[in-house]
């Protein structure tokens, strides 16, 4: 593993749902030649999907699966940071986007993400 990449939310629960299909195959080898991370609200924000079941798993479950499978780290940046960070965002209402956004933007790595807003709006989102 060498570069760090974040994770938004959809792609970390496609990954720890082992649903392939749904990546671009670039998308993949990026991840496997990069360490995995994500932002604490991606957590939040799969909560809130499992909520409104669209999922059938929880938070927890996906992130041991990508740790297990792919050394997923927790980004430990303080959030005072991250949310000074996030004023600067001011083309999304979205306060889950804002804020993963914001978590890569401190870290000056790439965003892997199939949003359009964020992918139109934030030069290091990549999905291909």
């Amino acid at each position: 593993m060498t570069d760090i990449m974040h994770l938004d939310t959809h792609t970390a629960i496609w990954l720890g749902m082992k649903e392939l299909h749904r990546l671009p195959a670039k998308v993949i080898q990026r991840i496997n030649v990069s360490t995995p991370m994500i932002s604490p609200l991606v957590i939040l924000e799969m909560q809130y999907i499992a909520e409104t079941k669209k999922i059938e798993i929880t938070p927890w479950e996906i992130i041991e699966n990508l740790q297990a499978a792919l050394g997923l780290e927790i980004c430990k940046d303080p959030y005072e940071w991250v949310i000074r960070e996030s004023l600067n965002l001011s083309w999304t209402r979205d306060p889950f986007d804002r804020l993963i956004v914001a978590n890569s933007s401190l870290a000056q790595v790439p965003l892997l993400t199939k949003d359009r807003v964020i992918l139109r709006n934030y030069s290091r989102a990549i999905w291909d």
